[in-house]
């Protein structure tokens, strides 16, 4: 870890002396940049555990993708967006099952639910919040008028990369939590989260004039109405039906 860090540190200053010249060098500059990072990547795991790493390559992703919008560098922006995804999928498949005694069949804390509640919750809005805010930098940050069909094209997979995650957690904490304190309930909670997201999905769509949300939100909706006759009115007491 200390000859990766020193690398890092290195290629970090090298990049510094860079950026402070009157014209910069940005094939240099981006070279040092990205060697600096690939260091921090490999090094974060051996330095930190847990869910930390997947915290701390999420931030690591901000900086390259702001950086490649700044500097107009598809490459290293893409190189942001690559980290990102693998930090996000990192901390819902693993951290949730490894780290937050997550049983991924039954969708409950083992350990019980408040346990990290708040570095779940924290680390929820961490992710989601990149995910939205790169989303509007695409827009904000895009050369021109008009932003190139990359920008576009990354804008549109992190609104649904946020939307998927969202989704995701809402249905383990809402499972986790009902399970905890009210598992009769438990399915009839879920369907009728489906049913809230399905609802502000097509009103989204209405507003953004985004037909994709739509057809989302009528599928979601039609596997709610079929989850609750095929499936929770035989699982669930008379009350919640």
């Amino acid at each position: 870890s200390v000859p990766t860090v020193g690398y890092a540190i290195v290629f970090l200053l090298m990049a510094t002396f860079l950026l402070q010249k009157e014209n910069w060098f940005h094939n240099a500059f981006v070279f040092f940049v990205t060697m600096a990072s690939a260091a921090l990547i490999v090094t974060v795991p051996t330095l930190f555990s847990n869910y930390w790493i997947s915290l701390l390559w999420t931030l690591q992703a901000v900086g390259l993708f702001w950086l490649g919008l700044r500097l107009g560098r598809p490459g290293l922006t893409l190189t942001g967006f690559t980290l990102l995804v693998v930090a996000a999928f990192r901390w819902l498949c693993w951290d949730y099952s490894a780290n937050f005694d997550l049983d991924p069949w039954s969708l409950f804390i083992t350990s019980g639910f408040p346990t990290r509640l708040g570095i779940r919750l924290l680390a929820a809005v961490l992710v989601l919040g990149v995910f939205g805010g790169l989303a509007t930098l695409c827009r904000r940050d895009g050369p021109g008028s008009k932003p190139p069909s990359l920008y576009k094209v990354l804008r549109v997979l992190l609104w649904a990369g946020f939307g998927t995650l969202l989704f995701a957690v809402l249905n383990i904490e809402t499972s986790a939590f009902f399970y905890a304190y009210l598992p009769k309930g438990r399915f009839a909670a879920i369907s009728v989260l489906w049913t809230l997201f399905s609802v502000t999905l097509i009103l989204l769509g209405f507003r953004r004039q985004a037909p994709a949300l739509r057809v989302v939100a009528i599928v979601l909706f039609f596997l709610t109405v079929g989850k609750v006759f095929l499936f929770d009115m035989a699982e669930v007491q008379t009350g919640y039906r």
